[in-house]
């Protein structure tokens, strides 16, 4: 019953009390998972030292959980915190349809928060609601770094990305960040951005850990990684052509509950694209987005694929928590029209490539995992390793 308490009390934001929970729940029976969640709560409650310390712990124990090792480096170094903002020039490309409300909302949270001066460009697609209006009240507010383009209607995610990005100004930024219009921006979400930067100078491309805004303990996004797809002997009875190429794991949805499970820096092939940061001149020499992936859905995945293609491993900033609005990825797809577009999206990305493709993916990324987790431990104490 302690640690059920200890979960409600750390889920519930009183992670003091979790604390306490947890450890009643030790003296009974010391299992190295309650004592990483010990940690969290720790941490979580502003302990530092005390939640490293029991993140060791259980790590000596399970030596393969690497996101306890990631997470203790992580600290050690201080790249868990906010860092100075991005250096250079930098530019925040919205697109929307038909969501004023939600919007509106990204917006005043956008403005709320610390973004150095970057501009801001919003691309309105067609919408048919308030947004128009309320647009235009954001840029008699903000001009001139807030600007609107205005479309007779609706192009897609896609097409709506690289309308903003064939602007003749965009060439001045040093680099940009996609936005979704219906997240919560929190005041220092940039300086986040410019942690990763600086922990992973080389990077081109990053990405943030995105919660459910009502439920924060659903994570919705987090970092994505491929897997075998199906035996290539297998056939469809319904497309007898098509077998699966790779798979996307999901581990931050069968997790159910985030307890700290996926805070961590580290490089992945695909990262969310509702808060999606590009160094320009990568973006650029790595193609625009795929309209084909129109209206929506996996335009932004396909996009990261390439740029591991040549050898640009996004990074995935945990520490950067964004409330969404919405329900998204595989929670968001309920709907017939939705989900139909997301199978079809997904089976023309599956389609795209060769299997022998992805399988080169994988192991670039095996690779990038593998080197980061040996940068980390080169001349330190590692002994859970």
């Amino acid at each position: 019953m302690d640690v059920l308490k200890a979960d409600a009390a750390l889920l519930r934001g009183e992670h003091s009390l979790a604390a306490r929970y947890y450890l009643a729940a030790l003296r009974v029976l010391p299992l190295p998972g309650w004592r990483a969640r010990l940690g969290e709560s720790l941490w979580r409650a502003g302990q530092t030292d005390e939640a490293v310390h029991h993140w060791q712990a259980a790590l000596s124990q399970r030596p393969w959980q690497v996101h306890l090792f990631l997470r203790c480096d992580d600290l050690r170094r201080g790249r868990h915190l906010p860092a100075a903002l991005p250096a250079g020039r930098g530019v925040i490309l919205l697109y929307s349809w038909n969501k004023a409300e939600l919007l509106h909302a990204t917006l005043s949270s956008l403005h709320a928060s610390e973004t150095g001066g970057a501009d801001v460009l919003v691309l309105d697609n067609g919408s048919r609601d308030e947004t128009p209006a309320m647009l235009e009240g954001w840029e008699q507010r903000c001009a001139p770094r807030l600007s609107v383009v205005r479309l007779p209607c609706n192009i897609g995610a896609p097409a709506a990305r690289n309308w903003l990005l064939s602007l003749p100004q965009i060439q001045e930024y040093d680099w940009l960040v996609f936005l979704d219009d219906d997240i919560v921006l929190p005041p220092d979400w940039l300086r986040y951005f410019g942690a990763a930067m600086l922990a992973y100078p080389e990077r081109n491309v990053f990405g943030c850990r995105v919660v459910d805004r009502d439920r924060p303990h659903m994570i919705q996004c987090a970092d994505f990684h491929l897997t075998p797809g199906d035996d290539p002997d297998k056939k469809s009875a319904y497309l007898p052509d098509f077998v699966q190429r790779f798979s996307i794991a999901t581990l931050h949805i069968h997790a159910a509950q985030d307890f700290g499970q996926f805070t961590y820096l580290r490089p992945c092939v695909s990262v969310t694209g509702c808060c999606h940061l590009f160094r320009r001149p990568s973006l650029f020499e790595t193609g625009l987005f795929d309209i084909r992936y129109a209206p929506s859905q996996f335009d932004d995945f396909e996009h990261d694929l390439r740029h591991v293609m040549r050898g640009d491993m996004p990074v995935y900033q945990g520490y950067l928590l964004i409330p969404h609005l919405r329900r998204t990825g595989s929670y968001g797809a309920g709907e017939d029209p939705q989900l139909a577009n997301s199978w079809a999206n997904m089976y023309k990305l599956q389609m795209s490539r060769p299997r022998e493709i992805f399988t080169q993916i994988r192991a670039a990324e095996h690779a990038a995992l593998l080197e980061d987790v040996l940068a980390r431990t080169h001349g330190e104490d590692c002994h859970a390793l």
